[in-house]
């Protein structure tokens, strides 16, 4: 099976940008999940489901629940997204907070695990990339250094052939003459 270097190299040096544009936007989401600060809440209710895709092949079930909670002494009700499912009225959860400057943001995980999706496969294809772009530049400097030497050679081996051929002629033209002349 031939693959074509050029067209590998193209392509992923095309979805590039685009992967690590992404894997720096879920990166700061996922910074700000990070540096969060979790409170324990309360589930009020459920507002239902909903399916994530991180990747292809599997999309993560997320519910949704409104939630009341203690921050700094308020008491706050709030939406969050979390993998955790199946939680009745009552049930405890934690809830991630991202409150740098006032701004008091919930944060869910999911930013966060597109991110390491996201970051993993921003590095394959960069791997890949590089890869096909080493054997690209050593394919295209294999091929030009052959080509000009195999025309240098060809036109020299020709040459020095026929001063081959001239010569053994000559040798065995001048032999069979000096052998017959012994034979006389």
């Amino acid at each position: 099976m031939e693959v074509d270097v050029e067209a590998v190299c193209f392509a992923t040096g095309c979805i590039i940008p685009i992967c690590w544009f992404l894997t720096i936007i879920y990166w700061i989401k996922g910074i700000r999940y990070k540096k969060s600060k979790y409170f324990r809440g309360k589930v009020i209710y459920s507002r239902g489901t909903k399916i994530v895709v991180v990747n292809s092949r599997r999309g993560e079930i997320y519910e949704t629940y409104n939630v009341s909670y203690d921050y700094k002494g308020k008491t706050l009700e709030g939406e969050v997204c979390t993998s955790e499912k199946g939680l009745e009225p009552g049930d405890d959860i934690f809830i991630y907070i991202y409150d740098p400057e006032g701004v008091h943001e919930i944060q869910s995980d999911i930013a966060w695990r597109k991110f390491k999706f996201s970051a993993g496969f921003s590095l394959l294809m960069t791997v890949v990339f590089l890869i096909s772009w080493s054997l690209r530049s050593s394919i295209e400097t294999t091929a030009h250094r052959k080509q000009p030497f195999t025309h240098v050679l060809g036109e020299d081996y020709e040459e020095i052939q026929k001063q081959v051929d001239e010569y053994l002629k000559e040798q065995i033209s001048w032999k069979s003459i000096t052998q017959i002349n012994e034979c006389k």
